[in-house]
C-alpha cells in the first residue's frame, strides 16, 4: 500500500490518498468494486473492535442483509447495561398511550 499526502488540499478529507496494490494482472485497469476503508482505518490506529464491526457490516451488506435490523440487535453485554440503566433511580420515563401506538 502506498500513501499520497497532498499539501495543496484545503480539506482534511482530501489530503490523504491510499493506493492499494492489487494482485490482479496489470492488464486489468480501472476502479475497484471493493472498499479498503477498514484496512485504512486499521492502519491509522482505529480501535480493532470498531474495524471488526465495520467488516461484519460490510459482509452483511454484500449479502444483501438488512443492516438496520442487524444494528438493532443488542449484545448480551449491551442488554445488561441497558437493563441496569433502566433500574437506576435516575431513570424515569413518561410515556402516554398515544406515543406507544
Amino acid at each position: 500500500m502506498e500513501v499520497q499526502v497532498s499539501d495543496e488540499s484545503q480539506e482534511v478529507d482530501d489530503q490523504i490518498t491510499y493506493l492499494y496494490k492489487s494482485a490482479t494482472p496489470a492488464s486489468i485497469v480501472g476502479r475497484s468494486d471493493k472498499s479498503f476503508g477498514t484496512i485504512c482505518a486499521a492502519i491509522n490506529g482505529i480501535n480493532q473492535a470498531i474495524v471488526s464491526r465495520a467488516n461484519e457490516l460490510v459482509t452483511l451488506s454484500a449479502r444483501g442483509e438488512n443492516l438496520i435490523a442487524a444494528c438493532a440487535v443488542l449484545s448480551k453485554e449491551e442488554t445488561q447495561v441497558l437493563e441496569e440503566a433502566v433500574r437506576s433511580p435516575c431513570f424515569k420515563v413518561s410515556v402516554t398511550a398515544e406515543q406507544i401506538s
